[in-house]
């Protein structure tokens, strides 16, 4: 029941949570958000955002590496955050190429 005004350079991730999101912090911070994914893929710069997920899109400034998994699937591994996250074969080609 209140605002808070977040620096988009600050947000590593954001993943869905039903009809919310979730907003994953630099400080360590992470928020529930009344936003769809869908508005959070149309109001971010895509220059900086992108999903690799229908469940989670990252900023690309906060990737460290990404690795193979299974079935074409790969692990992104992103700064400041213990666990990867998984990047399904469809996002994979564009996120390549956006890393070089």
């Amino acid at each position: 029941n209140s605002y808070h005004f977040i620096r988009i350079n600050t947000i590593i991730k954001i993943e869905a949570a039903d009809d919310y999101s979730e907003v994953y912090l630099t400080s360590g911070e992470s928020f529930i958000v009344l936003k769809s994914m869908k508005i959070w893929e149309q109001r971010l710069p895509s220059n900086t955002f992108t999903r690799v997920h229908r469940s989670t899109i990252v900023n690309l400034d906060q990737v460290e590496r990404v690795e193979p998994w299974f079935n074409n699937r790969h692990k992104v591994y992103l700064k400041m955050l213990s666990e990867p996250v998984i990047m399904s074969r469809r996002f994979f080609t564009d996120i390549r190429k956006r890393l070089g």
